[in-house]
């Protein structure tokens, strides 16, 4: 298989002489889960965290049980999260 197959190998967007290529894809200039996550800021991530904690414990409750440690985590970043202040996150 070519370069030029390979569906996980970024596209030469320019040519020896620095001119784009036709090949240039625009599939690869869009924002991944990670990017996303990475410009949260802080006290979006504790939401994000906490709310994981906290929906992984309601499933947890459906099925009978509860993880003590993983609430209070939970909790605690939801928390954290309203204590911070604002331009923490600028």
């Amino acid at each position: 298989m070519s370069t030029e197959q390979n569906p996980y190998e970024a596209p030469k967007t320019v040519d020896a002489d620095g001119e784009p290529t036709e090949e240039a894809n625009p599939y690869w200039g869009r924002t991944s889960i990670l990017d996303w996550y990475s410009c949260l800021g802080v006290r979006g991530k504790l939401r994000w965290i906490g709310g994981i904690f906290l929906a992984v414990n309601a499933i947890s409750y459906l099925f009978g049980f509860l993880l003590p440690k993983l609430l209070i985590a939970g909790i605690a970043a939801i928390l954290a999260r309203l204590a911070l202040p604002g331009f923490i996150d600028d």
